[in-house]
């Protein structure tokens, strides 16, 4: 544990019915920032930790501007400086050779990654101003982020002195803020859902294996829970036996229902126990921790309402894929890319006896493509999700809802764009 006001590290033991405590790093009272072994290294401000597998310490020296590692070695510990950070606060591994920290005076979550020996920081959420906005990446905005968990599935929960518990899901590339408790600068002591909940000053936090959210709410002189609400129910059916021969697909429907009260904005549909060379198509991103694909909608569901989605999957051998899992999540949709790019030819577009619409065209390998549909060729819609290219000739299928916003009709016009890199 980190003992900021003495400026050390230290090791609670239990031995038999009691709780022995030592101190494996630093010096009580003396600040610093020298390296070394044991009580000959220096502190100045302890105040995040973790471990990895190896049971390697890694320590949030926030006084101290750095981040520390503290290596075992025999019945000694080896403390050594390797990173520079502004205010680093809390501290969370993120996988093999990365930390997560959260760097309280500058406002942002940043990545601390080994490359080769050395390692490099990057900023992966906040704009560096003080606010409580949401967003992918840097159009996020923190204001004093304390502490930092990382649950089974990847995604991040940051507490803020903006009052409020933040999650940030990776997705593909990019990690996307979502504001998940609380109210920016509006604090109190109210439980209750999302933003009716409020916080005076939330300090640390911890996630369970069940996703349930514990937060120490300092001002409050309480422990706070947060558990996770299904937003959503869903019934999923069987994928179709037959193979659809004009696209080479095969198609499972999944049946959503808004059982919230609120309007929900946007779903992830995530596909588990994929049979072998079968692919989801059109998957927006794949979870960095489970590899499950998923796909990303943006169409907004009233509460009570009900929508029937369409999975498609590519299948190698032609057989039909069974066993797969599918889950439904309710979700803040992230900013897509603009919908501006270069203009690309259809091969071919065929409105079909099941009442899709096939659209066909040349893809290029690892470039984005935008689906975009009018029923006037002035006001154009554009298609839920992104297409990502194959590198040879594709087929993209109006199956409607969520994909576009209504069902398809021989009086919609389309058009494709390839996305800016």
């Amino acid at each position: 544990m980190c003992d900021s006001g003495n400026a050390t590290i230290r090791k609670l033991s239990f031995t038999g019915t009691n709780w022995l405590v030592s101190t494996i790093a630093g010096r009580a009272g003396i600040l610093g920032t020298a390296d070394g072994t044991n009580t000959a290294a220096r502190f100045v401000g302890p105040a995040g930790i973790a471990s990895d597998p190896a049971g390697t310490l890694y320590v949030a020296d926030q006084g101290g501007h750095s981040l520390r590692q503290l290596t075992p070695v025999g019945t000694n510990w080896v403390t050594a400086t390797i990173a520079s950070v502004g205010e680093p606060c809390g501290l969370d591994t993120g996988g093999e050779n990365s930390l997560l920290v959260t760097d309280s005076y500058y406002n942002v979550i940043r990545e601390a990654t080994l490359e080769g020996t050395g390692w490099t920081v990057n900023t992966i959420a906040g704009s560096g101003y003080a606010g409580s906005a949401d967003g992918t990446n840097t159009l996020a905005s923190f204001e004093g982020p304390l502490d930092i968990a990382r649950d089974s599935q990847g995604n991040l929960f940051v507490c803020d002195l903006g009052e409020t518990v933040r999650r940030i899901t990776p997705l593909g590339t990019n990690w996307v803020v979502n504001t998940i408790g609380g109210l920016g600068q509006s604090e109190g002591a109210a439980d209750g859902p999302n933003s009716t909940a409020r916080f005076r000053w939330p300090s640390g936090l911890a996630v369970d294996p069940r996703g349930r959210v514990f937060v120490s709410d300092r001002g409050n002189a309480t422990i706070r829970l947060g558990t996770p609400v299904p937003m959503v129910d869903f019934a999923v059916g069987s994928v179709r036996t037959n193979l659809d021969r004009q696209t080479g697909l095969f198609y499972q429907q999944v049946v959503v229902t808004n059982i919230s009260t609120n309007i929900l904005t946007g779903l992830r549909v995530s596909v588990t126990s994929l049979p072998a060379r079968v692919q989801l198509v059109s998957a927006t991103s794949t979870n960095p921790v489970s590899g499950a694909p998923f796909v990303e909608f943006a169409n907004s569901l009233a509460p009570g309402q009900a929508l029937t989605l369409t999975l498609a999957y590519y299948s190698a051998t032609r057989e039909t894929p069974l066993g797969t899992g599918v889950f439904v999540e309710a979700i803040t949709p992230s900013s897509t890319a603009p919908n501006t790019g270069e203009a690309v030819s259809i091969r071919r577009a065929l409105f079909r006896p099941d009442g899709y619409v096939a659209v066909e065209f040349d893809s290029l390998s690892s470039r984005r493509y935008a689906i975009q549909y009018s029923a006037d060729l002035s006001l154009w819609a554009q298609a839920q999700p992104v297409v990502p290219g194959n590198g040879g000739r594709m087929i993209w299928v109006d199956t409607g809802p969520p994909v576009t916003a209504s069902p398809p009709s021989t009086n919609r016009f389309y058009r494709i764009v390839l996305l800016p890199e």
